[in-house]
């Protein structure tokens, strides 16, 4: 039995030997590496983001330009106002417009192209009804203050 069980392990070795071998020889040719520069005619990974894309009147949004790389103009929109600059995007304030779906344009000069995305504004929420206010003492009193006799009275 001894004598099975060693000749099955050998077997065994024989067959592996020649797979790890080929797994661990050294390579002849180092691979080669080609850099391309994209031509960038069609899409150069160039996005426009507005987040959120659905809010309401007065809400802010920022707009994330992304030309490729190069760099982008200000957003343009009849829904929003008070455009200000940050590193990378841009925080807007959601106009007072009907609802509805406006466009959000970004000019991408150095591509010649022009990045467009959808803002959808809500419907305002209705002004909540004034609140009444609760009399400060339940009973009104009626006529002068009573300050007592004082000491002359």
């Amino acid at each position: 039995m001894r004598r099975q069980l060693t000749g099955a392990l050998v077997a065994t070795a024989a067959l592996l030997l020649p797979a790890t071998a080929v797994a661990q020889s050294p390579q002849t040719q180092p691979p080669t590496t080609t850099t391309t520069t994209p031509s960038c005619t069609q899409n150069c990974g160039e996005r426009l983001t507005v987040d959120p894309n659905r809010a309401a009147p007065g809400d802010r949004v920022a707009i994330y330009p992304w030309c490729g790389g190069a760099p982008a103009g200000k957003p343009e929109s009849r829904a929003l106002t008070g455009f200000d600059a940050r590193h990378f995007f841009w925080h807007a304030t959601v106009r007072n417009v009907a609802p509805g779906q406006y466009p959000v344009t970004v000019a991408c000069p150095t591509l010649g192209r022009t990045l467009t995305a959808t803002l959808t504004v809500l419907a305002s929420p209705a002004p909540a009804p004034p609140k009444q206010e609760k009399p400060q003492v339940p009973v009104k009193p009626k006529g002068a203050p009573q300050t007592g006799g004082g000491g002359t009275a």
